[in-house]
């Protein structure tokens, strides 16, 4: 069961199952996402809670919803150690890219549920080279004027795409 499950229990690891659970509560709280809406539509026809969560996982699938985590995921394997954040934090106000796991239509500031998120991550791979990295990039960006100005904080993509790869 993608290693979730301890082979010689058959029970899943404690730790793992509760950042999970509070990662999934963290963004099912947060507004009406499309997979949160997915689910819930397919809860009122009384459906299982399987094909519940079929359908979020399936909605979350297009590259509208969780395309935005996967590019984050992308940026800080191309970023690859702390050292090169300030140069690519550079090359970002540069070429005047958008930035993802930065900034929200909702949020004029940082992300509420970013420090839930980070607390899931620091849990599940507290020694996790691409944590260290989103860490500098919010510690640079929130003390840039670049970024101020612009009303670029972190958002839950930040430390959202650790999650999956932390599970």
């Amino acid at each position: 069961m993608a290693g979730l499950v301890d082979a010689s229990t058959g029970r899943p690891d404690p730790v793992t199952q509760t950042c999970f659970r509070r990662f999934g509560m963290g963004n099912s709280d947060h507004g009406l996402a499309l997979s949160t809406f997915s689910a819930l539509v397919t809860g009122s026809s009384l459906a299982d809670p399987i094909s519940c969560m079929i359908a979020a996982v399936t909605s979350a699938y297009g590259p509208l919803h969780f395309a935005a985590t996967e590019t984050v995921q992308r940026t800080l394997r191309e970023i690859g150690t702390v050292e090169n954040v300030p140069a690519f934090i550079d090359k970002i106000k540069r070429s005047k890219s958008k930035l993802f796991g930065f900034g929200h239509r909702m949020y004029k500031g940082i992300d509420p549920r970013v420090r839930m998120i980070h607390s899931v991550v620091k849990d599940l791979t507290p020694a996790s080279d691409q944590l260290k990295i989103a860490e500098r990039l919010e510690e640079l960006t929130s003390r840039d004027e670049y970024f101020q100005k612009k009303g670029l904080y972190p958002n839950g993509d930040l430390y959202g795409n650790l999650v999956f790869t932390g599970l």
